[in-house]
């Protein structure tokens, strides 16, 4: 193994290196990821948001969306030394073998990048913050009982998705189902004020 490994050139050993150790890298985060530890991306940059989602400042960012992240340096390392690999075997120099490692190590990044892009928005639009439900108009599916009295349930569109909501109304009559409501405010996390649309 030794003699085999001194034997290659230094451009050939350096893009060897640089692709097994991505490689290596790659295995981890897959078995971390396995367990249950591989959701948080280590990234440099400002605070993210994505799908209102704050992200915080630096560090770890949980949305993995920072162009310049662990995962997507990786796939960048993995792509460029497997393909200085293979330039080099085709009988490309140094200067042409590296070009190419570079191009195809920027392909896989971009590629890594936009799955992370696609996975964690996902995640956003199944996260509801239902204050984007304020001033909405919808429907009462459930009638809501008259001055707070009881919880009824409205049908509504809240992030491009239809929900079914409990709500509560101040209305001094109960609102029926299919009736038209306007969403006032939030009264917990999970709760709509709502009032009847006048007409």
């Amino acid at each position: 193994m030794t003699e085999w490994w001194d034997a290659l050139r230094i451009d050939l050993q350096i893009f060897y290196t640089l692709g097994i150790l991505a490689t290596l890298v790659l295995f981890l985060q897959f078995v971390m990821m396995f367990f249950g530890f591989g959701d948080h991306d280590v990234s440099g940059g400002h605070d993210l948001h994505v799908g209102g989602v704050h992200t915080g400042q630096g560090g770890v960012h949980t949305d993995g969306l920072n162009i310049v992240s662990v995962r997507t340096v990786t796939a960048f390392f993995f792509g460029f030394g497997w393909a200085g690999v293979l330039a080099i075997k085709q009988g490309f120099s140094t200067l042409g073998a590296t070009l190419i490692a570079i191009v195809v190590g920027a392909l896989f990044m971009a590629i890594v990048y936009s799955l992370m892009r696609f996975v964690y928005g996902l995640r956003a639009s199944g996260t509801v913050d239902y204050n984007n439900a304020v001033g909405l108009v919808g429907d009462v599916y459930v009638t809501v009982p008259a001055k707070r009295s009881g919880s009824g349930q409205v049908q509504i569109l809240v992030q491009g998705r239809v929900r079914f909501v409990p709500a509560l109304t101040e209305a001094n009559r109960d609102l029926p189902g299919g009736s038209k409501i306007k969403v006032v405010k939030l009264i917990d996390q999970n709760t709509l004020l709502v009032e009847p649309l006048s007409g």
